[in-house]
């Protein structure tokens, strides 16, 4: 493959030859990976291409690379397409959730990653940080097989539940198809050790820091191979600059680990609040609150402006499964998220919104959470973060928090709640967090103390309830 570069097994750089249109496409296949990878993608675009690569590296677009944008950027508005023109363009396959996740813990990274909630692997491989000196943890192999059992019991079980458009209608489920919502609904039993996949058209400086905090962030255990392969690719794909892109403004200056990474995957406590999230608001200068006419939205779906950033901050704190910190995780105007493990005295549990249904996961659930909660916790009593990771099962109960301005944070919750197709979970979480939001706001943004004046939440949407 001539402009396709494998630098390491998993680890790939799209040649820069290659026209953005082009790089960004394949970035964003990745959501939908085949088994065969961005290797097999690439194969296949370059079939449509009557086998020319070379025309994927100039102008006009052939029809199948402009067809792409027209149906997934025209008809179906999926912009963050466009975040994948940058380069270098690297792809990252076979790894853990985790190394995704410090991949994707950066305000400015620009990627895409490998799907759960729309594709299934029958027999998924686990990912590469499972291995040691070429064998596979022994007790994350276990843990790997018998969880994965579980899974395909539950997507077998939601599946055939879901097949009966009465079922769909009691759960709200607008989806004619019901694999998509059963995928949904099954993945808190997928294991943590499967394997993902992303890519990223990051600039280096950015990509830089992700590696740079990757090799830190298990503190006394050594850093996974995978992490000095991604290095190797940065340096494969921008050679001039291979050795300037860790350096830091003060010139042999240490950089510390972010202290949200120093703690990440920690035992912390329960949300209070029954809804499972809970909101903080904190005005910055009362007297810049005036929500006058140049700063008000003209619509529910238009985007606040950016004054309410400055001028009211907002703490979010949503109590949730692993999978869905995931999809937490990825709005970066909330960055830097903190996540911790909500461990009970009888050790991890299931976040509240799942159960087990089929009999094999009935059955076998309460064991299983027992044996991750003794493995999760000797990995991070040994200080080895990213293996105790994926020791935990996508269900298990964490908490995400960060903080944003009031225009990031509604944005964020906006789209979770009213997007196509949204998770059922994160969308009860967002309407509740919509909701503690604006009832806060009308208790404590009244101008003036007077009563008659103006909420400063008129300007954003919201009409404060009728006085008595």
């Amino acid at each position: 493959m001539k402009y396709l570069h494998e630098s390491a097994p998993g680890t790939i750089v799209l040649d820069h030859r290659l026209t953005p249109e082009v790089r960004a496409m394949l970035a964003a296949m990745v959501s939908r990976s085949p088994v065969g990878g961005m290797r097999q993608r690439y194969a296949e675009v370059v079939e449509a291409a009557g086998g020319d690569e070379d025309a994927l590296t100039t102008y006009p677009l052939h029809p199948k690379v402009q067809g792409f944008f027209d149906q997934f950027v025209g008809q179906y508005g999926h912009s963050s397409v466009l975040e994948l023109t940058g380069s270098p363009t690297v792809a990252v396959e076979g790894v853990s959730w985790f190394t995704a996740w410090i991949l994707f813990d950066s305000p400015l990274v620009a990627g895409q990653e490998f799907s759960t909630r729309a594709v299934r692997r029958t027999d998924w491989p686990m990912a590469r940080e499972c291995l040691g000196e070429g064998q596979p943890h022994p007790e994350l192999a276990d843990l790997h097989r018998d969880w994965l059992d579980v899974y395909e019991a539950e997507v077998a079980w939601w599946t055939g539940h879901l097949a009966d458009p009465a079922n769909r209608a009691a759960q709200g489920i607008a989806d004619k198809e019901p694999f998509r919502p059963a995928l949904d609904r099954a993945r808190w039993a997928l294991p943590g050790t499967f394997a993902t996949g992303a890519a990223f058209a990051s600039n280096l400086r950015e990509r830089a820091r992700a590696v740079r905090d990757a090799a830190a962030v298990n503190g006394p255990a050594a850093p996974s191979p995978v992490w000095a392969d991604v290095e190797a690719a940065y340096r494969a794909a921008t050679p001039g600059l291979a050795g300037y892109g860790l350096r830091e403004a003060v010139v042999g200056g240490d950089r510390d680990l972010p202290g949200h990474l120093a703690t990440i995957l920690r035992p912390v406590e329960p949300v209070r609040h029954p809804s499972g999230v809970d909101v903080e608001l904190r005005v910055v200068d009362w007297k810049a609150v005036d929500p006058v006419t140049p700063y008000a939205r003209t619509s529910g779906r238009s985007y606040v402006d950016p004054w309410f950033n400055r001028q009211v901050r907002v703490r979010l704190g949503i109590e949730c499964s692993l999978a869905v910190a995931r999809d937490w995780h990825r709005h970066r105007t909330l960055y830097p998220w903190h996540l911790g493990v909500v461990v009970s005295a009888g050790g991890i549990t299931l976040d509240r919104r799942y159960a087990p249904k089929s009999d094999v996961a009935v059955a076998r659930t309460p064991g299983l959470l027992r044996r991750s909660t003794d493995v999760y916790r000797g990995l991070i009593d040994a200080g080895d973060v990213e293996r105790a990771a994926m020791a935990l099962p996508m269900g298990t109960r964490v908490v995400v928090s960060g903080v944003g301005g009031l225009r990031d944070v509604l944005y964020t919750l906006e789209l979770r709640a009213h997007a196509h197709g949204a998770n059922f979970e994160y969308r009860q979480q967002a309407e509740a967090a919509i909701h503690l939001l604006e009832t806060r706001a009308r208790l404590s943004f009244v101008s003036n103390g007077s009563g008659d004046e103006p909420s400063v939440f008129d300007a954003v949407g919201y009409k404060p309830a009728p006085r008595k």
